[in-house]
């Protein structure tokens, strides 16, 4: 659902949204990558980098959440 707010351009709903899943089940690591990646695309880069580390506590190996912290550092 919030990735339908999100496609509709309602980023404050797929945010909402995507909390509240999280909130539910905070293991589910693609809706943390997807909420940094809409707050990096709305400029709210510790919000990205919160999500993304939330990633790396469960899966320390995780490929994309690891590219875009990098990204996301300049790198």
């Amino acid at each position: 659902m919030a990735n339908l707010y999100l496609l509709q351009g309602d980023t404050i709903t797929a945010l909402s949204t995507y909390n509240y899943i999280v909130n539910k089940n905070p293991m589910l690591t693609d809706i943390w990558l997807n909420m940094g990646v809409v707050y990096a695309l709305s400029n709210q880069k510790e919000k990205a980098r919160s999500a993304w580390e939330q990633v790396l506590a469960y899966h320390s190996d995780n490929i994309s959440a690891l590219k875009y912290l990098k990204k996301l550092n300049g790198n």
